[in-house]
């Protein structure tokens, strides 16, 4: 439903421009303004049925932190970090999925040279 929002955004856009042209035939420019309004009511039509489709989608994840991987249509801060920080252990975060979500993982342990294993 985006792609074809901004699809529709597109075309708008330009036959707006052209429209806005100073040389354009006055049996043009009506043509020009009828599309101009079909398109603005199909992108309006959609535009709400994208809008109820995303309300009804969030209202399946957590009512106050919502989807914490995503802040609208780019990945959270958090899920940033997750795949910045996965990258220490695997190449890519999806190899973390052949893993138990109970599996712990950690670092191995700062030592300093006086630190020495006592037997």
């Amino acid at each position: 439903m985006r792609r074809k929002r901004d699809s529709l955004e597109d075309q708008l856009q330009r036959v707006q421009w052209k429209l806005g042209q100073t040389d354009v035939p006055e049996s043009d420019k009506m043509e020009m303004e009828s599309e101009v309004a079909l398109l603005r009511k199909e992108y309006e039509v959609l535009r709400e049925s994208h809008t109820n489709t995303l309300n009804q989608f969030q209202k399946d994840f957590h009512g106050v932190w919502g989807a914490i991987g995503k802040t609208g249509y780019i990945n959270s801060r958090f899920a940033n970090q997750i795949g910045r920080f996965a990258c220490l252990y695997t190449s890519h975060v999806g190899n973390l999925s052949y893993y138990s979500p109970n599996k712990s993982y950690r670092a191995l342990q700062d030592e300093l040279p006086h630190d020495g294993i006592i037997d």
